[in-house]
């Protein structure tokens, strides 16, 4: 999971257009986690890793959530439906 996948793609995560996405449902961003110098970045089976480490303080390898929202609703959730 925290091993690159895509070594053969090292700026996967820049300025990628998505174009199988529905656009109602995505925001295009030049670049997920912008770093100086362009170091390589990947990409493991659920993560993004950061190869090098970052200006903001984020350490080299490591590994973080890049993908769609978790939505998780609550048993208790009772929707009301109107027909």
């Amino acid at each position: 999971m925290f091993q690159n996948q895509i070594p053969e793609f090292p700026d996967f995560a820049r300025n990628s257009p998505l174009p199988n996405v529905k656009q109602s449902y995505s925001n295009p961003a030049p670049e997920i986690y912008p770093q100086g110098g362009n170091p390589p970045q990947g990409w493991g089976l659920t993560w993004f890793i950061t190869q090098a480490p970052g200006e903001t303080g984020r350490g080299a390898n490591t590994a973080w959530w890049a993908g769609i929202v978790n939505l998780v609703i609550s048993p208790a959730f009772q929707p009301s439906l109107t027909v």
